[in-house]
């Protein structure tokens, strides 16, 4: 059998899926303490907050299993990639592609969702809320 070659009986092509769910921000989910002025607090915050109570669904409740507004797909695939390429694109998706930006070679970045953004942004950052895999 030859590496990489699906069309032969009973062979598994498999990779693996992410997806996020990613939250809205707004300045109402912010707490800061009460004996603190909150507008110099926000002032000193200067981006909005997200809300943090998602993530705390133990993994039996049935509504662990309800994703919503899934955004950010990445693909890794192990059967036509070696492990030193799906590390390196974990980094990438790490980094948000900055490293390959800052050496000018951002057609290097195997971060397809990092790639298509203004500027270097990683895949998983604040507005993630739950990973699916």
């Amino acid at each position: 059998p030859v590496q990489n070659e699906y069309l032969h009986y009973a062979k598994v092509v498999s990779g693996v899926r992410l997806r996020q769910e990613v939250s809205l921000a707004s300045s109402s989910f912010c707490v800061f303490p009460n004996m603190l002025d909150i507008q110099k607090l926000s002032n000193w915050l200067a981006k909005p907050c997200f809300p943090s109570e998602l993530g705390l669904l133990t993994p039996e409740v049935y509504e662990a299993e309800n994703f919503e507004n899934l955004q950010r797909e990445e693909f890794l695939f192990p059967d036509t990639s070696n492990l030193q390429e799906l590390m390196k694109q974990v980094l990438d998706m790490e980094d948000g592609c900055a490293y390959a930006t800052s050496t000018g070679n951002s057609s290097q970045c195997r971060c397809e969702w990092c790639k298509a953004q203004p500027s270097p942004r990683p895949w998983i950052d604040e507005e993630t809320a739950r990973v699916e895999i």
